[in-house]
């Protein structure tokens, strides 16, 4: 498999923005998780409906599991709708900052948050891709003239 370099940063980015989450008030964190997941929803999406042939087999694929273990617990697409409370207060980052340096417990619960977060996303993208490189193999395997 190739990749591009526009592929990898901007996967490099999506990472980037994750992680920093960790950072960030629970709020603010939960608003850039829902708006990174709901790109990670799109893009499948997007990609059964542009490619043909075996990409189009691996994002349906994807697309399949990723429905069928993301979206039932938060139908319909709550979690993936971003509230942004954290930005109608115009302080909230900055109460953020304050609030991670003056509370062990908030930071603790923050971090728990994060790896949560983190494990049940990383789960659902392996088996979705896992998933979507069967479903290739199966669409090749039946373009497959038979003898």
């Amino acid at each position: 498999m190739r990749f591009r370099l526009a592929t990898g940063l901007t996967g490099l980015t999506f990472v980037a923005a994750w992680l920093a989450t960790i950072q960030v008030n629970l709020q603010l964190a939960s608003d850039v998780r829902s708006v990174l997941s709901f790109f990670v929803f799109a893009v499948p999406l997007l990609g059964a409906i542009h490619y043909r042939g075996k990409p189009q087999a691996f994002w349906l694929g994807f697309l399949l599991v990723f429905i069928v273990t993301a979206l039932p617990q938060n139908w319909p697409l709550s979690e993936y709708q971003p509230t942004f409370r954290s930005v109608k207060n115009d302080n909230a980052i900055v109460k953020g900052f304050v609030e991670r340096a003056s509370h062990d417990r908030t930071q603790r619960g923050r971090v728990q948050s994060f790896i949560s977060a983190t494990v049940d996303f990383v789960g659902v993208l392996i088996v979705a891709s896992v998933t979507g490189l069967i479903s290739m193999q199966i669409y090749a395997h039946a373009r497959r003239p038979s003898h």
